[in-house]
């Protein structure tokens, strides 16, 4: 009878440890999720902390009504022009207010190239070779 009492205290006390491991895992594992979730909060903060700030300085900015960007340092030049004007201006002057257009490239492989003719080359006999008397 006391025999099995023994076993049976063996196998309680063997299941007790084994419940003290995994309970030793679980917290290791709760730790490591409330590190997280500590971490992700603290990046959360400071992540609303810079929108905050990037909001503050976007209400300092100048408004525009189309999103176009508009350089306010400058006044727009006036055009005054008229029919007359654009019926005696010379085509072929330069002037300052007209836009030229960019040259045309082209672009051409190293094979396209011509290659020099070999008919205008002359040959040139070789000299034979020197021998010495001994």
């Amino acid at each position: 009878m006391i025999y099995h009492y023994k076993l049976a205290l063996a196998q309680v006390e063997a299941r007790l440890a084994e419940l003290r491991n995994q309970e030793l895992k679980y917290c290791e594992k709760i730790r490591g999720l409330e590190f997280k979730t500590d971490s992700s909060t603290e990046c959360i903060k400071n992540l609303k902390k810079e929108l905050e700030l990037i909001k503050k300085e976007k209400e300092g900015l100048p408004k525009c009504a189309d999103d176009t960007v508009t350089d306010y340092s400058r006044p727009s030049p006036a055009i005054e022009s008229t029919f007359d004007d654009a019926q005696n201006r010379n085509p072929f002057e330069a002037s300052s207010s007209t836009i030229s257009p960019k040259s045309f490239v082209k672009f051409v492989k190293a094979n396209d190239n011509p290659t020099k003719s070999k008919t205008n080359k002359v040959e040139t006999s070789k000299k034979p070779p020197v021998k010495y008397a001994e």
